[in-house]
């Protein structure tokens, strides 16, 4: 109970809370954040958190005024099922009536490089994304670093621990085969910078390639955030319904890669139901260091709509 999270990847991956609403929520970040010297990444958040909290002044005028730009094939293209298509339609409607501004599609077009004077071809947004095989819809970069943040994690455990080196961790779970086909991970092999980085797994791997993509989500999110006068992204969270138990269908989510490589705050809020009863929620995007602005916004939501 005191030895945190266990990781999968330090460089994707952070601990956010799930509650029973937006302002449990909000609570809970409060009593999350702040610099640990356990985790020196934490030193970044140094003069982004507000000063009387994320649950402080939340307001059913959140949304007034806001612009919130919309799901479409600029970000990825990949289409909503009818059924999403009709519930989205309703949740527009209702962040219309709370006060948002929409705006279809902002990244429609989006480009970075430019033939004509870096010879490189011209790069949309919706082509960041590389699904790693065999997976048909997860982009893996930045997972490579899976062992090492093991290891790390293993060695905070203390002298005590059943398991110290991720060595002894991969020798008792041999029978798993994690990364073989057929594996939980079976995909990351086919990252050539997880070959590399299994070298040696004591050391930190490099990541060119999540580097590189980080940068280009970055440089084109923040871009139509400023061109267009963004607050937030608000799309629905599955493109569909979540698909059966032990169905071994795919998940098919509207943003997992692309926030994850960019290291983007995002917060969901229920939104309704599919016919089925599966759950159909929003997604809020921001900036980084908007958590207080997407709160703000998604309390608006939930207040407005009362769908839970």
């Amino acid at each position: 109970p005191n030895a945190g999270v266990v990781p999968l990847s330090a460089n994707r991956d952070v601990v956010g809370p799930i509650a029973r609403n937006v302002t449990d929520a909000a609570l809970c970040l409060d009593v999350l954040v702040g610099f640990s010297a356990e985790d020196p990444k934490t030193l970044a958040s140094v003069g982004h958190i507000p000063s009387a909290g994320y649950a402080a002044n939340l307001s059913k005028d959140g949304l007034a005024g806001k612009r919130i730009g919309l799901y479409g094939p600029g970000w990825r293209d990949q289409p909503l099922s009818d059924e999403t298509v009709a519930l989205y339609a309703r949740a527009k409607s209702e962040l219309e009536a709370a006060g948002a501004v929409l705006v279809e599609d902002p990244f429609a077009g989006t480009q970075i490089g430019s033939p004509v004077r870096t010879r490189q071809a011209r790069t949309e947004f919706a082509s960041l994304r590389e699904p790693t095989a065999p997976t048909p819809n997860f982009d893996g970069r930045g997972l490579e670093s899976v062992a090492y943040d093991l290891g790390a994690y293993l060695k905070r455990l203390g002298p005590d621990a059943a398991l110290k080196t991720f060595a002894e961790f991969a020798a008792a779970t041999r029978s798993e085969d994690a990364f073989a086909p057929g594996g939980v991970l079976a995909f990351l092999p086919s990252l050539p910078d997880f070959r590399e980085a299994m070298k040696d797994p004591t050391k930190p791997p490099k990541l060119p390639a999540f580097i590189a993509a980080k940068a280009a989500y970055l440089s084109i999110f923040n871009s139509v955030f400023g061109q267009h006068k963004l607050d937030a992204l608000v799309f629905p969270q599955m493109r569909e319904e979540l698909p059966g138990l032990h169905s071994g269908e795919t998940i098919q989510e509207t943003t997992v890669g692309e926030l994850n490589i960019a290291g983007l705050p995002a917060v969901t809020v229920p939104a309704g139901y599919y016919a089925s009863g599966a759950p159909f929620e929003l997604i809020f995007l921001g900036k980084l260091w908007s958590e207080k602005s997407l709160i703000s916004q998604t309390y608006a939501y939930e207040q407005a709509s009362q769908h839970r």
